[in-house]
Formats: C-alpha cells, structure tokens, sequence
C-alpha cells in the first residue's frame, strides 16, 4: 500500500506532466496559426536586404535604416536619401520631431536630419562628438530638444543655447557607461540607463537611480509602461520594477535584437523570430518567422505591420487576424502552391497542394495528416462523399487514411439522384457509379450511349460528350444533368433533351464552377463572360466588368447568407443579397500578386487556397474599408514649381501634376482618376506606378485640376487644385482696347495722309502744268519770237524771200509742234527732238554763216517713237546752251546733243557746248542785265515736280570743260527713266 507521501508525489508527478502537455499542445495549436506574412524583397525594388531600424512618420511614411543609408517606401516606391557628409551609410534610430522633420544617426557616431530630401549632419552634435572623442549611444527628440548620449555623458541640445550636460560619467568607471535613452510620454519621465543602473529624469529634472540587472540594456515604452531587456548571455526583459519576465519558450540560443511598441502590441525581436509580450502576465507568447533574425516591428495608419531583418528584407503583415496555417511537410523541395480546399462535417480542413498531396487539419487548424498519391500533380479540386476524399489525383478513405483508387478524377465532381458521380475532365464528361463498381445507372432523361472503362478500374463511366470539361452539376429539382464544356455549357434536360445555354448577347459560356442558391437558381462562375445566374435554362442576370466585377475571368464561386463570393484572376468579388453592383473585397489584404486558387465559406470565415499559402480570416474584415492617403504635390509649369497659380505666363503652359499617395493594404493595387474639369467630361485613369500627368500647350483661361484614388469601390477625398494662365498681353481687354484705339487713329492718320497727298499730288500736278507752261512760254516768249521774225524781215530786206520762207515755215512748224505738245505731260523722245531740232535750226539763222554747228546723235538701234520722256524737259537745257554759252563766244560755235540708253533703267541725253562756259555767262547778263528765258531755278523746280511724282527720279550732272587756263564749254548730262509709251 502506498504512503499518503507516494501518492502525493505520483500526483503532482502527474499534475506537471498534465500542465507539460497542455503547455506543449497549446503551443503546437498557437504555432499551427500565424498571422499572413508576405515578404518585400528587391523584386518590389527594395534596395538592400539589411535593415536595422523602421519608423511610420507622421505623414503614414515609412522609413527604413539600411546598411545603404535612410530609405522610404509608399507601398509602391522605396526612395534613397543621399548625405550633405557623411562617414557612413548604415543608419538606425530613426525618429521625428514635433516640425515633421526626420533624424537619424549612423554607426559612425553622426546624427543626421532630413531636409528637401537630403540628409544634413547636425553640426553642435558633430563638435560635441569630435570633442569628446566618444560613441554616440543614442539620442531623444522631445518638445524640439535634443538629447544625445554618449558612453560617459549626457548632453541637451536646445537651439540657441550652448549644450548642457545633465549627467556624466568618470572616465576610468568601466562599469557606469550610459547604454540606451527613452522617453515615456504618459509619466513625462526620461528614463537613462547604464551597465548597472537606470537614471530617471522627471519633467521637473529631477534624476533618481535605482540599480538593475549589469548587461547592455534597450529601453522600451508600452501602454504607458517603461521596460528594459539585456542582449547577450543574460537575455532577459525586465519591467522598471526589476521583474522579470517568463521567457522560457525561447531556444537557449536565441539572441535577443530589441523590443518594438506599437499601439496595441508589444514585440520580442530575435535571432529566431518575432514574439508576442504579454505585460500582464509578463511572458513571452506566440513567436512566428522562425529563423529569422528580427530587428523591428512597426505600425502604420492602415493598422498593417512592417517586420525587418538584418538579412532578409522587409516583411509585410496586412492584418494580424489575416492568418495562415501551418504546413509541414518532410519533403518539400519547392514553395508548395495550395490549389484546393474543402471542409469535411467534423469541421476538419483538407487542402489540396501541387505536389500531389492532401493535407488535414482538424478542428483547432493543427496539421494531423497528409494524404500522399505518391504523383507530382495538382490537385485540382476536392470532393467528400460519405468517407471518401475523391480529388483529381485518387480516391482516399478518410476514416482508415488509406488509398482507395488510385486514378485521375478529372477538374470536378458532382452527385446525381441515381447513385452517380457526374465529372468534368480534360478530354470528356461522364458518370460513375458511387461505390466504385460495376456500371454507372443510366436514367430514362439520358440518350443510351456507350458505357466506357473508367481508366484501369473495374468500373465504367456513361461519357455525355468527348469534349473537354471544367465544371458539372446535377440539379434535382429540375431533373437537370448541368455541364461546363470548353465550348459552351450545355443542360441535358428531360426527354433526352439538349440544350445549349447562351448569354442574353447569344454569346456561348464557359463554366468554371456551378453551385446553387436554395432558391431554385444556379450560380455560374464563367472564364469570360463573368458571373451568370439561371433559372433551369435561361439566364436571369449577368455581372461582368461592365456592371462592377473586378474580372469576368472568374474561377471559383461560394454562395452564404450574405450573397455570393467569386474568386476571379484580380481577387475576391462580393455581391451583397438583393445588390445589382458587385465589389472587390480583397483590395485591402494586401493579396496583390498572389494567386487564389480555391476558397471555401463557413459561417464566419473565408479560406483561401494560394500559391503562397492557406489563409483563412473573419468575414468582418472584408468589411473594412482603407482609404488611401491621397495628396496632389504643388503644380509646375515648364518643370519649375509655381509660386502663384492665379499668375502662370502664356508660355508657361506645358502643366504638370504629381501625386503622392501612401497605400500599404493595396500594394500599388489602386488607381489614379484625374481631369481638368473644364476640359473633360469624364475622368482619365492610370496605375499607381505612374505618379505624373502633364498638360502640354495649354491655352489660356482659368482651370481646376481634379484628381482622386480608386481603389476597388473606394475613393479618395478628391483634391483640387485651381489655376489660371494668364493671356499674352496682345490678348488682354486693355491691349486690345489700346489696338483698337491706335487702330482708329492709324486709320484717321492715313485718311489724312491720303487726303495730304492728294493734295499734294494736285499741287504738283499743278505745278507741273505750270512748269509744262514755263517751258511753254520759253518757246514762245516774246525775244525768241522778235528774234526771229527780225531775222525773217533781214532776210527779206536782203532780198532773200525764199530762204525768209523757209525761216518762216520752220517757225511756224515750231509753233505748230509746240501748240500739239503743250497739253501733253509726256511725249516720245522722237517728238522732243523734232522740237528741239526745229528750234535749233531757227538759233542757227541768227549766227554768222558757217560760225555755228550743231550735232544729234540718236541710237539706231531703239526707236524713239516707243519711249516717252517729260514733255519739253531737254529744250530748255538746248536754249541756255545757245543762249548763254554760245551766244557770246568768238569763233565757231559747236552744239552736240547726244541720246543713248544708260541701261535698262534710264535714257542718257548729253548737251555739251564749247561756249564760253557758266560763270563768263553769269558775268555778262549781270552787266547787261539780259533777260533769262528759263532759269535755272525753274528748271530744279520742274524735275524736282517731276521726281515726286515716279519712283525712279530724273538727274541732272552739270559739268564745266575747262583746262588750266581758260573755260572750254559745258556739259549737261540730263538721265531719265526709261518708259515706253
């Protein structure tokens, strides 16, 4: 018999291993759930793997410290920020201070801030460093004063004012050297702490002490509780209190890396992992990404975490509840893509892999057995039947865990009311009996075929049609045998009747799977014309793209008491009961570039086979909705930043918009809407990675820019930004009223120009018809004519009648000549020298016989009768040549008159005489004071008429012929512009 002493030994023997069990299989049930994790590596474009430290700014920024220096990421871009000076690239400790500004300090003891993107070294921390020649332990941002702490001192830095050491350290005290500084805002209290001690500063600045555990300590504030943990051989996590916490689930060898607060949780970073802290019952709980080298854990706005590694990138946890189950398999040489899942009555889960195996878990999601085919192939679909697992790879028994056939089951399964298994297969579609034996039992409704051999089995399958098959469904309500070829879904009715069922479009469809409402209707997930509900063989309604489905690839379809779920290749699809606009419900999981497979419902929960994992979360969470962080960036023009957007110049009209958005739920899975709303009626869309929008050659006017985030069925507050270019100033009220003023005086001017020159022209019209009657009366002046007429009465005095009335006729053939030209402002060249020859010849009666000669030179080559010069322009050049130049002169007398053609643009009439030249002349009439016939004054005054009046004008070159000695003549070169008549 054994003592009261044994019995309470084998009790409590039994008690502890009891509690070790429960222990043990608590943490087997916690560890067989963790949350999703999606790893963010340099395919999303991050730019190292090493990260040391994250931190959510205000703005929903996320930075990260790198070993290549700070860099930050919007859920789309990682951005590098580059040093003004630097010592080192790798830098942690990020934080923020009350301005938005960020700091950060390198492992070369040198603290930087963030400005217009660059990273600029602090320069009273840099000297107070280069002094003391000591690390930079660490640093606090609080009210926008900075704290820094070295392994001996502790400095405030306040701006304007020189540092002020708070606490120091002797030089040669090895075992007081300062290890981590935090504040704690809720008890406003500094808490310092050293090898050995923990300094506490309250907001007064009063320090107190209190000796701890001796090790290199961090300090971390949660939920208005401060706690230290020591990294190295002692590993351990203390509250300010000095208790301890249980540590006892991690591996003896694990390191311990940090501790991260977020708003609700309170983190364990490790060697091996990242765990949960339970500050009530002060114990580590719930470790996952086992084997990973953690170094922080992070929140941002959108309640997604960030979890980085000193080695292995930046993981991404979109929800905490998001969770997955836990695989284990003994071979697995690559990622296992999970292809279907299924639930049996016991509430066991069963998945299907792409190496050919089942995988169970029971009730509490822990992994109790896998189902091997031994085939490295998909398992394309599950189905349950009594206690048999049939799958596209066999048929299992689930009670005994054994293979019952070993044979391909096709892409689906479904039960008729006559003892079959309807299948769709990659070659045809047929029954098989239920139990695996013998023949299929063919009803009346079904033509009489050919029943075929099911593979190497002893039982034979009734095949409907040899065409390949995705999806089948019997409804027995209506006696209808439902199947999905890859041509067209076709219903096998009573009557042996076959009909194919079309959209409203008469556009044939392809089924992926059929599942039914209980209302009499059937749900059709099709692979290109969307989602399809029927009513026997009519189709009720169609959802596709047009009307909201995120795809009309559509490939799985799950139907609850809320509505119908449809997996399509761009996520999960959610029309609610009674709704005409399906939504994507699965924007927000942070899913983007992950492969759904299968899903399967139950009351409160959606299971989701992928390509990465098995995750299963709450329905709520479909529920919430993440509005993304949407902002437009200040506008440019011409690529320069606009300072007034009323005031943009004309040429300033090639218009650029940015925008800047921080999504981390979505990955990039959003789109930006934009218009000028003046311009466009609709709103033009592009994807998240292009973050521009350029308007070029705008025209003046004022205008509004609107842009917004669709993300699934959720928008972004719209942001506006108005601006206005500005009209050239030659389109502006003022110019054009200045235009239009100087256009009417313009106008005014020239009416009056016109009408000044029309006077003008009269006048010299006049003038002219004056100077046309001067030269006029030169010919018939009064001298000219006694001169004549006593030569006339001399002749007839000498008895010479008949040269007297040859004398007389050619005066009168002068005046004749002269009358005709007299109303004429132009004549031919040839009429003028008749003139002038007729006038010659009468001047030479009156000089001695023989004493005076005279010559005209005419071109041969022209006729004179084609050009017209000035009525009488050369005579009175002819006359003064007589009458002052020859009329005096001693000896014989010489008179040559030369016309030729300059050039094409002008007639040469040379008049030169050897008379007694200008001035002699001049001398002489001032003495006798002798008449002048035409003056020379009358002469400018003519041709000067005459030039205003043409465009080419008429010149006079008056030359005197002399030696050294004496006057020899003179020389009139008279030009004039050539014209023909």
């Amino acid at each position: 018999m054994k003592s009261a002493t044994s019995i309470k030994i084998c009790f409590f023997q039994h008690f502890y291993k009891t509690i070790l069990w429960f222990c043990l299989l608590s943490t087997t049930i916690l560890s067989a759930q963790e949350p999703f994790v999606r790893k963010i590596s340099f395919l999303e474009g991050l730019p190292t793997q090493v990260i040391y430290d994250c931190y959510v700014a205000k703005s929903g920024l996320l930075y990260l410290g790198t070993d290549k220096g700070l860099i930050s990421f919007d859920g789309v871009r990682f951005k590098e920020y580059p040093f003004n000076e630097n010592l080192g690239l790798a830098v942690n400790s990020i934080q923020e201070d009350d301005n938005g500004n960020i700091w950060c300090k390198n492992f070369a003891n040198q603290l930087f801030y963030l400005d217009d993107s660059v990273l600029i070294l602090e320069p009273t921390s840099k000297k107070i460093l280069e002094e003391e020649a000591n690390n930079l332990v660490d640093y606090k941002l609080i009210d926008n004063q900075l704290w820094l702490l070295t392994e001996k001192k502790f400095f405030l830095l306040r701006k304007g004012k020189n540092p002020k050491i708070i606490y120091q350290f002797k030089l040669n005290d090895s075992d007081r050297t300062f290890t981590a500084l935090n504040y704690n805002s809720v008890l406003q209290k500094l808490y310092v702490a050293s090898l050995t001690e923990m300094l506490v500063i309250d907001k007064e600045g009063k320090t107190t002490s209190y000796l701890t555990e001796k090790g290199q300590k961090e300090i971390e504030v949660f939920n208005g509780k401060t706690f230290y943990n020591i990294k190295g051989n002692t590993n351990g996590i203390w509250d300010v209190t000095n208790q301890k916490f249980n540590t006892d689930l991690l591996a003896k060898n694990t390191y311990f890396i940090k501790m991260s607060a977020t708003a609700d949780d309170f983190w364990l970073c490790t060697s091996d992992g990242i765990y949960s802290l339970n500050t009530t019952s002060k114990s580590v709980e719930n470790g996952f990404l086992r084997g990973k080298r953690i170094t922080d854990v992070v929140a941002d706005k959108e309640g997604s975490f960030w979890v980085s590694t000193l080695d292995e990138g930046l993981y991404f946890i979109p929800y905490k509840n998001l969770q997955k189950l836990n695989v284990k398999l003994e071979t697995q040489k690559t990622q296992l893509n999970f292809t279907s899942i299924i639930r049996d009555k016991n509430n066991h889960t069963l998945v299907g892999s792409s190496n050919g195996k089942i995988i169970e878990f029971d009730q509490n999601n822990q992994q109790i057995f896998v189902y091997d085919s031994k085939k490295d192939r998909e398992v394309e679909h599950l189905y349950l039947y009594e206690d048999k697992i049939i799958s596209s790879v066999g048929v299992f028994d689930q009670r005994k865990k054994t293979f019952l056939v070993d044979d391909y089951f096709g892409k689906n399964i479904a039960e008729d009311d006559s003892g079959n298994f309807m299948m769709a297969s990659y070659n045809s579609a047929g029954l098989f009996p239920k139990n695996f034996i013998g023949k299929p039992i063919i009803p009346n409704q079904l033509s009489p075929k050919e029943i075929t051999k099911f593979g190497n089995n002893t039982f034979e399958m009734y095949v409907f049609r040899n065409k390949r098959s995705r999806s089948v469904y019997y409804c027995q309500q209506n006696k209808i045998y439902y199947i999905g070829f890859s041509d067209g879904l076709f219903a096998y009715e009573q009557n042996q009747k076959i009909t194919e069922i079309k959209t409203k479009e008469n556009k044939p469809i392809v089924a992926s799977r059929m599942l039914p409402d209980g209302n009499g209707s059937i749900w059709i997930a099709s692979s290109q014309q969307g989602l399809l509900k029927i009513t026997k063989t009519k189709v009720d309604n169609h959802f596709s793209i047009q009307n909201g489905l995120s795809s009309n690839h559509c490939k799985r379809i799950g139907i609850d008491q809320n509505g119908v779920w449809v997996l399509t290749d761009n996520g999960i699809d959610f029309l609610p009961k009674n709704s005409d606009k399906p939504k994507n419900i699965s924007l927000n999981l942070g899913l983007k570039g992950i492969s759904v497979n299968d899903m399967f419902l139950d009351e409160t929960s959606l299971w989701l086979a992928t390509n990465e994992a098995v995750i299963f979360t709450d329905k709520s969470l479909f529920q919430t909705k993440i509005v993304p962080d949407f902002k437009l960036l200040p506008l440019k023009a011409n690529q320069e930043l606009v300072q007034n957007v009323n005031l943009i110049q004309h040429n300033q009209n090639n218009i650029e918009f940015a925008f800047e958005t921080i999504h981390y739920k979505s990955l990039g899975n959003y789109y930006y809407e934009f218009r000028i709303k003046e311009i466009d009626t609709t709103w033009n869309s592009q994807s998240s990675a292009n973050t521009k929008v350029n308007f070029l050659a705008l025209q003046p006017g004022n205008y509004t820019f609107e842009a917004r985030v669709k993300s699934g069925d959720v928008y972004s507050p719209i942001q506006t930004i108005p601006f206005n270019i500005l009209k050239p100033f030659w389109k502006s009220l003022w110019f054009l009223v200045l235009m239009v003023v100087c256009l009417l005086l313009l106008i005014y001017f020239i009416f009056r120009y016109a009408i000044l020159r029309i006077k003008q022209k009269q006048e010299i019209k006049e003038k002219l018809a004056l100077s046309q009657l001067t030269a006029l009366r030169s010919q018939m002046n009064p001298h000219f004519m006694y001169n004549v007429l006593n030569a006339v009465q001399g002749l007839i005095y000498s008895n010479q009648k008949t040269k007297a009335s040859d004398y007389l006729g050619t005066f009168s053939d002068l005046m004749r000549k002269t009358l005709d030209i007299s109303d004429k402002k132009e004549i031919t060249i040839q009429e003028e020298m008749e003139a002038i020859e007729l006038y010659v010849s009468l001047e030479k009666a009156r000089f001695e016989k023989d004493d005076f000669q005279y010559t005209i030179q005419k071109p041969e080559e022209e006729d004179l009768n084609e050009f017209v010069i000035p009525s009488l322009i050369i005579q009175p050049f002819v006359e003064n040549a007589i009458k002052h130049g020859l009329m005096h002169k001693h000896g014989l007398k010489k008179l040559e008159i030369v016309i030729r053609k300059e050039n094409e643009n002008y007639w040469l009439f040379e008049i030169t005489d050897n008379g007694i030249g200008r001035k002699k002349s001049e001398q002489i009439n001032q003495k006798i004071k002798k008449y002048d016939s035409f003056a020379t004054k009358a002469i400018s005054n003519r041709i000067e008429l005459i030039n205003k009046m043409s465009n080419l004008p008429v010149t006079i070159e008056i030359i005197d012929i002399e030696n050294k000695q004496d006057f020899l003549g003179t020389k009139v070169i008279l030009k004039i512009p050539v014209k023909k008549r």
